[in-house]
C-alpha cells in the first residue's frame, strides 16, 4: 500500500517537493493534495495535474495523509508538527524548525517523548559544496569562518538583459558599497 504524503503549504519549496514526489512511483507514495491559504494554490496545482486536491484546511490534509510536507511560513512550523503528533502521522518540515531556539529545543523533546517521526529539511547540509567547504576548512585551505554571506540572484533570461555596453550591465558588475570585493577573497566569498 502507498505512504499518502500531503503538503502544508505550496511556495517555491512545497512545490518542487511535490512535483519530485509525483515523479515516483505511485505503488510506493501518492500525492494526497495541499492545503495553502493563497487564493491561487487549486489554481496552480490544477496546472501542475487536475486530479490534485486543495484542501480547505491542514486539519484536513493531515487526516487524509499518512506524511505531511509542512513548508508552510516558519512562524507556524511547531503549530503544525503539534497537529501532525496529535494525528499521529509523520511529518517533514521545512527550515527552519521554528523562529525561537527555546521553543524549538521544547518541542523536539516533546515530540521526541512522543516518538513522533519527524524530520526538517535542510537540503544543503549534504550537498557537494558543503562538503568541499568543510574539506577545505578541516586541511586549513580555508581559515576559520569569520563571516558568511549568501547572495541569492536568478539568470534574466536574455531577451531581458541590458546589452552590455548598457550602464545597468556595467553597474551589475561593480561590487555593492558596503560589501565590497576584498584582495584575497576568491569571487566575492570568503569563510
Amino acid at each position: 500500500m502507498p505512504v499518502s504524503l500531503g503538503f502544508i503549504g505550496f511556495g517555491i519549496m512545497g512545490e518542487r517537493l511535490l512535483r519530485a514526489a509525483m515523479a515516483h512511483d505511485r505503488s510506493v507514495l501518492t500525492v494526497t493534495g495541499v492545503y495553502d491559504p493563497s487564493p491561487g494554490t487549486a489554481v496552480r496545482l490544477a496546472a501542475i495535474d487536475p486530479g490534485l486536491r486543495a484542501f480547505a484546511s491542514a486539519a484536513e490534509v493531515i487526516a487524509a495523509s499518512d506524511c505531511l510536507h509542512i513548508a508552510s511560513p516558519p512562524a507556524s512550523h511547531l503549530g503544525y508538527l503539534r497537529e501532525c503528533n496529535a494525528a499521529g502521522k509523520a511529518a517533514l518540515s521545512e527550515k527552519p524548525l521554528a523562529i525561537d531556539v527555546a521553543a524549538a529545543t521544547a518541542a523536539v523533546r516533546h515530540l521526541e517523548a512522543a516518538n513522533m517521526r519527524g524530520a526538517v529539511n535542510f537540503p544543503f547540509a549534504s550537498s557537494f559544496a558543503v562538503d568541499h567547504i568543510n574539506a577545505w576548512m578541516r586541511d586549513g585551505t580555508v581559515g576559520a569562518p569569520q563571516r558568511l554571506d549568501i547572495e541569492v540572484a536568478r539568470r534574466l533570461r536574455r531577451a531581458l538583459r541590458p546589452p552590455l555596453s548598457s550602464p545597468r550591465a556595467v553597474s551589475r558588475n561593480l561590487p555593492h558599497p558596503r560589501h565590497p570585493r576584498r584582495p584575497g577573497r576568491v569571487g566575492a566569498r570568503r569563510l
